[in-house]
């Protein structure tokens, strides 16, 4: 599979809802919901304050693919 990434955090208001629009832009553009072997993966660089919940929303609020564009978090080590 084929996957673009991107490094956001939810709080941010500097240059990542611009990252992010770029993100969903792409989306709708290379029309992920048909590519099968084409992902987009967000990780944020703030695991403690970026929870599954919250990237949960931040992915609603984008309109993002549940099953193509993946927002991760994990412990930072």
């Amino acid at each position: 599979k084929v996957w673009v990434a991107s490094f956001v955090f939810t709080r941010c208001t500097g240059p990542c809802p611009s990252v992010t629009a770029t993100m969903a832009r792409l989306q709708s553009e290379l029309d992920l919901a048909n590519q099968p072997d084409l992902r987009l993966v967000t990780f944020t660089f703030d695991p403690d304050n970026d929870s599954p919940g919250e990237l949960a929303k931040y992915a609603d609020h984008c309109r993002a693919h549940p099953d193509r564009w993946l927002f991760l978090t994990g412990k930072e080590d």
